[in-house]
């Protein structure tokens, strides 16, 4: 009888866990190359995700990690980095506490953010340079892009700074450094970089 019970779980465990993988497999299926997605479609795959990937955007509590989202992006040599950029501005989020109210401004960024990726190809240089480095002559190229492109402003305007893929422990310290220092920065134009965050 009590073999029976077990088997009985594993079963149910087994198809818990089928569930899950498809429900994860039909998300990133959606989400791929950095897509944004409609609510409703997530919400189709399985009620109450959107929800789950709103806490991990941002938090209503302003003193909270948040504000932001996530970009992964993989190099031509095989390298990895996570590109972070700033939904609002910073002073108006701090402001912010209805819910509802984010997870509609946070859709609208997620759709322009995919327009503008779009738009310059993914290219992901010219986004993360700093401008001291655009003025030097070898990047003169991006910096005429940045002049005429619309898309290539908004993107490099909300560009908070990238992660490299290190080990996982340094990624995601760097991680939550990076989101520390969102909540923490004053000035829209402030960036992060791994120079500046705490050893």
């Amino acid at each position: 009888m009590e073999y029976i019970s077990r088997t009985d779980e594993i079963q149910k465990s087994k198809h818990v866990f089928e569930g899950i993988l498809s429900v994860i497999r039909k998300a990133a299926e959606l989400l791929k190359d950095g897509r944004a997605a409609k609510k409703t479609d997530l919400e189709n795959i399985f009620p109450g995700l959107w929800t789950k990937l709103e806490e991990r955007l941002y938090s209503p509590d302003p003193g909270m990690p948040g504000n932001v989202v996530a970009m992964e992006a993989s190099g031509d040599g095989g390298g990895k980095a996570t590109y972070f950029f700033r939904i609002m501005d910073r002073n108006e989020y701090r402001q912010k506490r209805d819910k509802s109210e984010l997870a509609d401004i946070t859709s609208e960024f997620l759709i322009k953010l995919n327009r503008c990726m779009l738009e310059i190809n993914f290219r992901r240089e010219p986004i993360y340079l700093t401008d001291e480095k655009i003025n030097q002559p070898s990047y003169s190229r991006y910096r005429e892009s940045i002049r005429q492109i619309p898309y290539l402003q908004t993107l490099r305007k909300h560009f908070i700074g990238r992660v490299i893929h290190g080990s996982s422990e340094q990624w995601e310290k760097d991680v939550l450094d990076l989101m520390q220092f969102n909540i923490n920065a004053r000035d829209n134009g402030e960036k992060w970089s791994k120079s500046l965050s705490r050893e």
